[in-house]
């Protein structure tokens, strides 16, 4: 059996509306970009599915809905202490049709307290990579991930303003 019928409907389905919106000559740049972020976003809500205490992130340009044709699916799958077994099911009814699909993946999993571990500031491209995080984050596990992310940024900037001298401020800063 080929691929094609294995395909699951909402795959099947989103591949159509893909290949439909690639057609589209009217629609280009970042409302094209925009466009096909938010059809991934609805096919990868199918994947996951009413799963509890899960949320799927789009991280990278697909977190931002700047999501170009060739551009991989760069996700998070953050959940709130799944076991082993039905973390390994989920897994594969999310990875496996983006596979199948003949999208390029990029994807790691983590609980919530990794993933806020994660977003310490140490690791700026990652903190950022979470705060550019899609609505799924919102929609999935409320606004405490997000609004804990502000408060701990807003923090690090007051602490980082109150170490910056007068002449960096105005040699430096003056540009913002």
């Amino acid at each position: 059996m080929n691929s094609a019928r294995r395909r699951s409907e909402p795959s099947a389905a989103f591949l159509e509306d893909r290949r439909q919106l690639f057609e589209l000559t009217s629609l280009g740049g970042a409302a094209f970009a925009r466009a096909y972020s938010a059809l991934a976003d609805a096919w990868l809500r199918t994947l996951v599915g009413a799963t509890p205490d899960v949320a799927l992130v789009a991280v990278g340009a697909h977190g931002r809905n700047e999501l170009c044709p060739g551009s991989d699916l760069d996700l998070l799958l953050v959940h709130r202490g799944l076991r082993p077994a039905r973390l390994e099911q989920l897994t594969a009814q999310i990875w496996y049709p983006i596979w199948d699909a003949g999208l390029k993946l990029d994807h790691s999993v983590r609980t919530v307290g990794e993933a806020l571990g994660v977003a310490l500031p140490g690791d700026l491209g990652q903190a950022t990579a979470l705060f550019d995080a899609s609505e799924l984050v919102r929609d999935t596990l409320g606004d405490r991930l997000c609004d804990w992310f502000v408060a701990n940024k807003r923090a690090e900037w007051d602490a980082y303003r109150a170490t910056v001298t007068d002449f960096d401020r105005d040699r430096y800063l003056r540009w913002l």
